[in-house]
């Protein structure tokens, strides 16, 4: 065109010719600035949404913005986990572009050997309640936290400590609240309580289970939980038994662990990235784990009065 005709006439008197190896650059710098697709990291759980509890809601959400800071997009499915493979949600990812796999607290603990093909992602498990592959994960420190829960309901004069607990929970997290319970009670002093460890509803054991082994105090999941628990066996909140849980929202006025759901999410993706980045796909050879410990958050109900028979 007319312009190139100018530059032709420009550039003749001067003996100017094109060097091959500055257009080579030009066209480099021109390729990495064209818009790539952004990679994507998919969380997937198998909890309805209706079932998640506020630990699960905030690491997922600090997963996400930890995803958005190191540039990557992400997206949550909820499956429907069993060890068969699913060669639909296979085809999805990999349509997609996910390049990255959180593996997020599941409803019940699962084997996913089979489920994907592993290789084609790099993965890190929030959750003990994937059993196999055994991925690297970051998960809290759910014994030694039910071992604070113990030592602080100790030193405010308890002595026969209960647990209750969904026996599926407790699988999913390798049984380590009721194992640390039963190691407090039999090596840390205290006496010995058999914990509920129950399936479907706890009231159908509940009191049977409290007249048996008398617990001063009882630790369970959630205010929910400790709520029923107390009004089934004629208690109130800050009566003669003691109240813990290891679910504390940062809203309950009960004892309890803040489980740092926010530092696990930012932790896996911390963990996920160098893995995306370094190329590791599957499992590895070598898997770890990572503890994130809670703390106590000591409960703002008045101390509970000397111990009474429950109100029938």
């Amino acid at each position: 065109g007319k312009k190139r005709e100018r530059i032709r006439r420009t550039a003749d008197p001067i003996a100017y010719r094109p060097d091959p190896e500055v257009a080579r650059l030009i066209h480099q710098l021109r390729l990495q600035h064209k818009p790539r697709l952004q990679s994507l990291i998919a969380g997937l759980t198998s909890l309805p949404e209706n079932l998640e509890l506020n630990y699960v809601v905030e690491l997922r959400r600090s997963a996400q913005r930890a995803a958005a800071a190191l540039g990557y997009g992400f997206t949550l499915i909820r499956i429907e986990a069993d060890d068969k493979r699913c060669t639909s949600l296979q085809r999805v990812l990999r349509a997609r572009g996910v390049d990255g796999v959180l593996l997020l607290p599941m409803n019940e603990a699962v084997s996913l050997v089979d489920f994907l093909d592993w290789s084609h992602f790099s993965v890190v498990a929030a959750t003990y309640g994937v059993l196999l592959p055994d991925f690297h994960r970051i998960v809290p420190d759910q014994f030694g936290n039910t071992l604070l829960i113990c030592k602080q309901l100790a030193r405010s004069g308890r002595r026969r400590i209960g647990l209750v607990i969904d026996a599926r929970t407790d699988h999913v997290v390798d049984h380590r609240f009721s194992a640390a319970v039963i190691w407090q009670n039999a090596m840390g002093g205290l006496e010995h309580v058999a914990p509920l460890i129950y399936t479907g509803d706890y009231r159908a054991g509940l009191e049977k289970w409290f007249a048996r082994q008398q617990p001063d105090a009882i630790i369970t999941g959630t205010e929910a939980t400790a709520r029923g628990i107390a009004q089934q066996l004629g208690f109130r909140m800050n009566g003669p038994v003691d109240f813990a849980v290891t679910e504390h929202p940062g809203s309950t006025r009960l004892g309890g662990i803040d489980q740092h759901p926010s530092e696990i999410g930012d932790a896996a993706i911390a963990q996920l990235h160098a893995k995306m980045q370094g190329g590791e796909k599957g499992a590895p050879a070598v898997p770890s784990v990572m503890m994130i410990k809670g703390h106590w958050v000591g409960s703002t109900w008045p101390r509970p009065g000397r111990r009474s028979k429950p109100a029938r």
